[in-house]
């Protein structure tokens, strides 16, 4: 071999080991350059992302309408028809409007049906375009036709926006007066009875009378009689119901025959007048149920002056009745009895 070829297969090898060693550095050199160029694209990016992010406008404040009752309990209202303060819902409301008062809607709701009661909107007196605060006085006068209904008013408002929002407020428990009467009622000692003497307790509707035996044994009274007053050894004075009765002959002229349940109460010196008026209907009822049946719930016995007891008719009407006073008259007894009862 001469030595020019000797030289070029030198060169040759020389030129092989160089790039060799270059060709990873040749790959670290691309790699970091693309990681540099990704890096670059990545943050430019981010950065204008931030940008649009900053001049992006803030969303407006959303300022609903408020409404909150003022005046007047939240609890359920104990109204009795035909009072004074026991029959008038009378609540205050107030509307807080901050885009501007387009209406407020008053709405009696009786049973789930609602009716409108009055609207505050353009041309109401008291109206003026763009207000932001309204404040209503309900002063709502209880009927026969809200009576064990479930009753209450709904207010609702509307704004500029078309935003809306609604209150439930003067919700009411209605009944009518109790009837008051003042009856005497006559029990026999001997077990001779008459067709005069009033033996029997007739309550139908308004009327609260005591009445004698041809009267209660008509087809069209005998089942409005919720209770005898009557005598024997054991029982003594008693007052029971129809379906009560140790005494067949007072009974025999029955043909429909009505149950009543007493419930014994204390004896009070103070008249039914005293404590109670006809508008004291809840009260009445609520004491009722507060007290339990005795064992034997369709009489009382052993009757004396001045106590009191409820009773409970078959078409669930509540009565209080309290001996005035017990005199003797003859063969017969005489008991005065004060009673309030519900309608």
């Amino acid at each position: 071999m001469n030595l020019s070829n000797q030289k070029s297969q030198t060169n040759v090898i020389n030129e092989n080991k160089s790039y060799k060693y270059f060709k990873p550095l040749l790959y670290i050199i691309v790699i970091t350059q693309l990681f540099l160029t990704l890096f670059t694209l990545t943050s430019c990016s981010s950065s204008d992302d931030d940008a649009d992010f900053i001049a992006e406008d803030p969303a407006p404040e959303i300022k609903v309408p408020e409404i909150n009752l003022i005046n007047g309990s939240k609890d359920v209202f104990p109204g009795v028809v035909g009072g004074s303060s026991e029959s008038i819902l009378n609540h205050t409301i107030k509307a807080d409007i901050p885009e501007g008062l387009v209406s407020l809607k008053i709405s009696r709701v009786r049973d789930g049906v609602v009716t409108e009661y009055v609207t505050v909107s353009e041309g109401h007196p008291e109206y003026t375009e763009g207000m932001q605060s309204f404040t209503y006085q309900l002063d709502y006068i209880l009927k026969e036709e809200d009576v064990d209904t479930k009753l209450f008013f709904r207010a609702e408002v509307l704004d500029e926006k078309g935003n809306t929002e609604f209150l439930d407020f003067a919700e009411a428990n209605v009944k009518l007066p109790m009837i008051k009467a003042s009856l005497a009622l006559q029990a026999s000692k001997n077990g001779i009875y008459n067709n005069f003497s009033p033996y029997y307790l007739y309550i139908k509707g308004n009327n609260i009378e005591a009445i004698p035996m041809p009267e209660a044994t008509k087809e069209e009274n005998d089942k409005d009689i919720a209770a005898i007053l009557s005598f024997n050894d054991d029982s003594q004075y008693y007052i029971a119901s129809p379906t009560d009765i140790d005494e067949i002959a007072l009974t025999d002229g029955l043909l429909e025959i009505s149950k009543t349940k007493f419930k014994k109460d204390d004896v009070f010196e103070n008249g039914l007048d005293v404590d109670y008026n006809v508008l004291d209907t809840h009260e009445i009822e609520a004491n009722f149920g507060a007290l339990t049946f005795d064992e034997v719930d369709e009489r009382v016995n052993n009757l004396k002056k001045d106590a009191r007891f409820y009773f409970t008719t078959q078409d669930n009407r509540i009565a209080i009745l309290q001996v005035k006073k017990i005199e003797p008259l003859g063969g017969n007894t005489i008991i005065a009895f004060d009673i309030f009862i519900t309608q």
